[in-house]
């Protein structure tokens, strides 16, 4: 009878970390926020596609796996290796977005999709966006996202004006039941796969160092906005195609040619801007190990806690352990445009006020930086409970 309790136990125990695994979106960013002539566009990119993917896993109740090379760790050898570990299961959701560099092979025309130049100008390190995809549906997740906004030839250009929508958002993002639904029929409902990039076979991409990505911008602006919508549901097609529309007017305006082309593969229904392209697989290999966002993934552990004495050690402990030796940091947490700052707190003060309010749902955080002093700055985003 013991013998066969202790089995039950341990099946219940296993369905309970199945479940729990399984509601995890791995968020995996490669930007090369170091190249002389996108750099500054590109961390735009970075520090928003940080925010948002942070946002949705706070809409749909997820946890966020974070895997971010930036600049100098923005490589291929990276990049293959956490595509050969990635640790995922089937009800996982995988986001892949790169921004930087991009260009396309002019003896294979079948592939619509770019390569991506990392942060090389060498040849052997680009990587394929194909081979991505081919990469991470072998893992099996249940919705696997890929966005690339990087050139789709090897021309490149400068100037975009982005307009309101994400821009007039200074506050913290509020989570709202209707938001929330909404984020759901998109995130967790589809099975397959949605992949775009920025510029169609042939074309380059712009932006600027006031909102990053003309794409990327049209992208993350008309998400927050169809889900904020109170009228009709969200689709992933109608959702692309306005993105691409967007993107294709606002070029148009400084004589820039720039349509986005994406492959919806959904629930067993394909659809896309042109023919899908047809894949081949190259060789790969190589090792590295991504490190973790310690503060990042601690204060959203303290977040979890609902106890307030529990809380309140916790924050000691992330104290403690993030900040030794009474390190001084200063956190600056910013509206969801990323630039207007609604608290200015030191480490103490905010771990306060994170232990003692019940509506802070979620922390993204977009900049953690040391000066020349030790001390740290962490600029953060917050989500509340309505």
């Amino acid at each position: 009878m013991n013998k066969y309790r202790l089995f039950i136990v341990v099946c219940l125990s296993l369905l309970l970390w199945q479940g729990v695994q399984a509601q995890r979106i791995h968020e995996i960013l490669f930007c090369n926020t170091i190249d002389r002539s996108i750099g500054k566009s590109v961390e735009i990119d970075n520090d928003r596609a940080l925010d948002e993917i942070g946002c949705i896993g706070g809409y749909i109740g997820y946890e966020v796996v974070e895997h971010v090379y930036q600049g100098k760790d923005c490589t291929r050898k990276n990049l293959i290796n956490l595509l050969e570990t990635l640790d995922c299961s089937n009800k996982d959701i995988i986001f892949f977005y790169y921004s930087g560099h991009g260009v396309h092979a002019n003896t294979n025309f079948e592939d619509k999709l770019p390569q991506m130049c990392m942060n090389t100008n060498i040849e052997s390190q680009f990587v394929p966006v194909h081979l991505v995809d081919e990469m991470l549906a072998k893992k099996g997740p249940k919705l696997r996202i890929i966005m690339t906004d990087c050139c789709n030839s090897i021309d490149q250009s400068g100037i975009v004006q982005a307009k309101d929508g994400l821009a007039m958002e200074r506050g913290v993002t509020v989570i709202k039941s209707t938001h929330q639904a909404n984020y759901r029929k998109l995130f967790t409902e589809p099975s397959g796969s949605v992949i775009v990039t920025s510029s169609k076979l042939g074309q380059s991409s712009i932006g600027n160092t006031l909102y990053g990505g003309c794409f990327s911008y049209a992208f993350w602006d008309l998400l927050l906005k169809e889900c904020s919508s109170t009228t009709g549901t969200p689709t992933w097609n109608d959702l692309m195609k306005k993105v691409q529309e967007t993107t294709v007017n606002i070029a148009s305006r400084y004589n820039h040619p720039q349509e986005p082309y994406y492959v919806v593969n959904l629930n067993g229904n394909n659809s896309s801007s042109t023919n899908a392209p047809s894949y081949t697989t190259p060789n790969t290999t190589e090792p590295a190990e991504p490190a973790p966002d310690g503060f990042g993934q601690a204060i959203n552990q303290l977040l979890a806690v609902s106890d307030m004495g529990k809380r309140a050690k916790t924050a000691s402990d992330i104290r403690r352990k993030c900040f030794p030796d009474g390190q001084e940091a200063t956190v600056i947490t910013v509206g969801r445009n990323l630039k207007t700052v609604v608290d200015y707190e030191d480490i103490d003060t905010y771990l306060d006020r994170l232990s003692s309010n019940k509506k802070i749902a979620r922390i993204n955080v977009i900049k953690d930086k040391t000066d020349t002093k030790g001390k740290r700055f962490f600029t953060v985003t917050e989500m509340r409970n309505e």
